[in-house]
């Protein structure tokens, strides 16, 4: 959504919770982020004339009482991106799947980002339905132009060690993303292959060990410090673990971007991707810890793979996208005003709130909570343990001096007593 908004600045961007919205401007420096009661927006929408298309990224509850309610308000016409596998998931309740399902069936265009989504959204609403593939752009990173990149943190730099890492996990991995295997294969690995995460796992935010001191977990980075920690920690092949099929996988494309080779699993657009690019090697999903160790070790001692095809480009990506938009509603692509006059910012802002709702924050923002107070607790203890020896190192240094008036007194006490065993 952020590579669209970039090349049409006369949209908005829209996140929402059950009974907040947050209205994004990303080329008004007068509004900014604009928080707003539902009510409100739509009722402005209405009055300013709406959106001419609603583009909705997600099937969930609040995503479509949005596009309900703004659809209802202002006759917009609505597009669905398919961005991943769960507008299918039967685990969210048979009522909960028939409204995602029904959703999407409404919808007036629908695109997806790889092709394996698009099957799928025929599978479940039929071979009839209409689901548009629109590969996702991937772009060089813009490194740093000045100096060089910064040295890896101390303890980075001590587990890197002189062997470093030749296996890199990127992402935010958890349970969906093959968290568990991950764990299990890093053990089977060592010493002679060591695996990090450039990222952070669902049970390991910050920097350091994880999986008994068999996976390191360098944290939070910035994307454009992603190649120059590849070259630091001397990665040779990035990894996927077998989770979820994936419906296009960013990392993917990071991973090509920093001339890593891949060894992903056989399934979704992973699979798709290196069968249409190249640059990889695919391995059956259901494969255990053990074998998987296996592959990565033959992986590292082979040829690396080289990707053979282009990578689909940004002007690529926005042409596709602009002409579903200018199918919807023409005056998208030609006739939409844009930049500050496209909306009255000044207008929005008086209806603004002044707090913005807690159920924006994202989970990893609460994870951090829970990490940030359970370092709190163990400093707690841990100061709680310094003063305790204290008290000790002070009853010791007591009890040292009192022994050591005690000896110094020992030879008066012998000359005493020699004198009289003499007489």
């Amino acid at each position: 959504m952020r590579d669209l908004l970039r090349s049409r600045p006369q949209d908005v961007l829209l996140h929402v919770t059950d009974s907040q919205w947050l209205l994004e401007l990303p080329a008004m420096a007068v509004a900014g982020f604009v928080p707003l009661a539902p009510d409100d927006l739509v009722a402005a929408a209405a009055a300013l004339g709406g959106p001419l298309v609603l583009h909705a990224h997600g099937t969930v509850p609040w995503v479509r009482q949005a596009c309900g309610r703004l659809a209802a308000a202002t006759g917009a016409p609505r597009l669905l991106t398919l961005h991943d596998v769960w507008f299918a998931d039967p685990a969210v309740g048979a009522e909960e799947l028939a409204a995602r399902l029904a959703f999407a069936r409404s919808a007036d265009c629908c695109v997806a980002p790889s092709e394996f989504i698009v099957r799928r959204a025929q599978e479940v609403l039929g071979e009839g339905f209409a689901c548009h593939w629109v590969p996702l752009a991937s772009e060089p990173f813009d490194e740093p132009a000045l100096g060089d990149p910064a040295p890896l943190p101390a303890a980075a730099q001590a587990a890197r060690g002189e062997a470093g890492f030749d296996v890199a996990v990127i992402g935010a991995i958890g349970a969906h993303k093959g968290l568990g295997v991950l764990e299990a294969l890093a053990p089977l690995l060592l010493p002679d292959v060591r695996v990090l995460v450039l990222g952070y796992t669902e049970r390991q935010l910050r920097q350091g060990w994880t999986a008994g001191g068999s996976l390191w977990v360098h944290g939070i980075f910035s994307p454009e410090q992603l190649p120059a920690l590849v070259r630091q920690y001397g990665v040779r092949l990035a990894l996927f673990p077998p989770g979820m099929p994936e419906s296009h996988c960013y990392a993917l494309s990071d991973a090509w971007a920093c001339g890593l080779p891949v060894l992903a699993p056989d399934h979704g657009a992973l699979s798709e991707r290196v069968r249409r690019h190249g640059g990889g090697v695919l391995y059956p999903p259901q494969t255990e810890a053990a074998a998987l160790a296996h592959a990565v070790r033959s992986q590292l001692s082979a040829p690396a793979p080289r990707l053979f095809a282009p990578l689909p480009t940004m002007e690529a990506m926005m042409a596709a996208m602009n002409q579903h938009y200018h199918t919807l509603a023409p005056a998208t692509v030609a006739d939409a005003p844009a930049g500050p006059d496209a909306v009255d910012a000044v207008a929005l802002q008086r209806l603004a709130q002044r707090h913005l709702d807690g159920r924006f924050f994202r989970l990893e923002v609460t994870d951090l909570q829970k990490e940030v107070e359970r370092v709190s607790a163990a400093l707690a203890h841990a100061e709680q343990r310094l003063a305790e020896v204290a008290r000790e190192r002070d009853a010791a240094t007591a009890a040292h001096h009192h022994l050591s008036q005690r000896l110094a007194r020992v030879p008066a006490w012998l000359r005493r007593l020699g004198g009289r065993l003499l007489r």
